[in-house]
């Protein structure tokens, strides 16, 4: 499963109880979430099952695209992975997703102990096991190439509906055991703790306020947050929703959302700097103007991009001395951005392929 989608993690819901609305708002969170942090389901995609229908323990494969049958969501008969592309292809919504899966060797699946195929991710799951209002046991699987956004995705599907539990606000974990043989708990739950001072905080929002002040404040935004009288400075509990938040400087933002921008006294700057344009940049716009005039369009690009891009598509050997011309990210949060651009061409060739459809003839610059 490493070369299709390297990670997954799951948890169930217990108990819970559906309405005609509250299932549709199910739903249409999993498409807001596909459609953002998901990345159009490139990094990460969801299933949601009944639990009542399937029986664990629960196994994620990748099988050869004609070894997989199974009935696809609201389709009548059952279909092997060839067969579902092409049906695919012709669904107005899935039809974008397709092409995540179309050329690749093996097809992920995630199969119950009985070998029910429960779905096939990121495109479908099966009509087998899906979720009715009168679905009392949510199993939720998530799939990805980013373990990171794959947790985020997690924690904010069980902190949004476990509120329809008998007991609110309670979910079970479940146990994944990776190919490596290791047992991983999910989801994991632990808020995070950012420490921060009035003195910070008033200088970033340039509003003069007190601790009590900004800690009603920070409420209001869903932050706890509370005054360590040993050091004096403001410990703030970041719940998991809030993945948004990393660093102090956001604690100052969401405390001067909550006071209100338009609140904020508007004071002229103690220094004031004339600024002027420097040589270069006033000749790089001329030529930029130029190069539009003659009908060229101007490629912006990333300057981080993947291994893969900057090396082996450029049909550079991926050796560490190749590695070592370029900066990279030590622990990168995804596959995309993992070093930061030693040429431009990766990235015009990267612009064109997206733009291959386009009947229109491509005439790219850089600088």
């Amino acid at each position: 499963m490493g070369k299709v989608r390297p990670f997954v993690c799951s948890a169930i819901l217990r108990n819970i109880k559906f309405t005609n609305d509250t299932l549709i708002g199910f739903m249409e969170l999993q498409d807001k979430l596909h459609n953002n942090v998901c990345r159009g389901r490139s990094l990460v995609s969801m299933g949601t099952h009944d639990l009542d229908t399937v029986k664990g323990p629960f196994t994620f494969k990748a099988l050869q695209p004609e070894q997989i049958k199974f009935k696809p969501l609201n389709r009548t008969e059952e279909l092997t992975g060839p067969e579902l592309i092409i049906n695919l292809n012709k669904d107005p919504k899935l039809k974008h997703y397709t092409h995540l899966l179309k050329d690749e060797p093996l097809y992920p699946v995630v199969l119950d102990s009985q070998g029910i195929v429960m779905a096939l991710p990121p495109l479908i799951n099966s009509d087998h096991s899906k979720l009715t209002v009168n679905t009392r046991n949510v199993f939720i699987d998530i799939t990805a190439k980013d373990l990171t956004k794959a947790q985020i995705v997690l924690n904010t599907i069980v902190a949004m509906f476990s509120l329809y539990c008998d007991e609110p606000f309670t979910v079970e974990q479940v146990q994944v055991i990776t190919s490596s043989g290791k047992t991983i708990a999910y989801p994991n739950l632990e808020t995070k703790i950012f420490e921060t001072d009035l003195k910070y905080i008033c200088n970033v929002t340039g509003i003069e306020l007190g601790n009590e002040e900004i800690i009603c404040l920070l409420k209001k935004m869903g932050l706890k947050a509370v005054l360590d009288t040993s050091s004096g400075k403001l410990k703030i509990e970041a719940p998991i929703t809030r993945t948004d938040i990393l660093h102090a400087c956001d604690i100052a933002e969401d405390v001067a959302i909550a006071y209100g921008y338009n609140n904020i006294t508007k004071k002229s700057p103690a220094t004031v700097c004339n600024g002027y344009q420097q040589p270069i940049n006033k000749l790089t716009d001329l030529i930029r103007s130029e190069m539009a005039a003659s009908g060229y369009t101007e490629c912006l690009t990333m300057s981080l991009i993947s291994k893969k891009d900057m090396f082996t598509n450029m049909l550079e050997e991926l050796s560490s001395v190749e590695i070592d011309k370029a900066v990279q990210i030590y622990k990168s949060k995804t596959s995309e951005f993992e070093v930061f651009r030693t040429s431009l061409i990766p990235g015009i060739l990267k612009t064109i392929e997206a733009n291959k459809s386009n009947q229109v003839i491509i005439g790219l610059f850089v600088y």
